[in-house]
């Protein structure tokens, strides 16, 4: 068998296990649902921030949450960070304008995070959490 061949027939092999394993990822992973939530509330008095990795917080415990947007020439993203009630700051967590327009986006234009940063905040509010957007 010459090298060629030999080429040839590694490269047929290569492009049949893709294709295989890109079939299987599409039948495991088409009924998988993306949320884009970053919040959910629970019963218990708590809210857990989906963003990264899940972390909860009391919501008596929460005192305030800054928002703030970044970025520039035409692409933006969000940042909050949690203040509890005892001084103590969480880590920034980062969001993109798909928790308003429900899209698998990583960025958006200045106007679309600021409807994002909005639907966030008004979601804080309802619980009775205080929020500001700092500039």
């Amino acid at each position: 068998m010459s090298v060629n061949s030999k080429i040839m027939l590694i490269c047929g092999l290569v492009v049949l296990v893709c294709i295989i394993m890109g079939t299987v990822m599409f039948v495991l992973l088409k009924d998988v649902k993306v949320s884009h939530e970053v919040f959910e509330f629970k019963e218990n008095g708590e809210v857990q921030v989906l963003a990264d990795v899940p972390t909860t917080y009391v919501i008596d415990d929460i005192e305030n949450v800054e928002f703030s947007i970044r970025g520039g020439y035409g692409s933006y993203y969000g940042r909050f960070r949690i203040i509890k009630s005892n001084g103590k700051r969480s880590r920034n967590y980062m969001y993109g304008t798909g928790v308003y327009t429900k899209d698998f986006t990583f960025n958006g234009s200045q106007e679309e995070m600021e409807k994002a940063t909005e639907y966030l905040m008004q979601q804080l509010r309802e619980k009775g959490i205080s929020c500001e957007l700092k500039k």
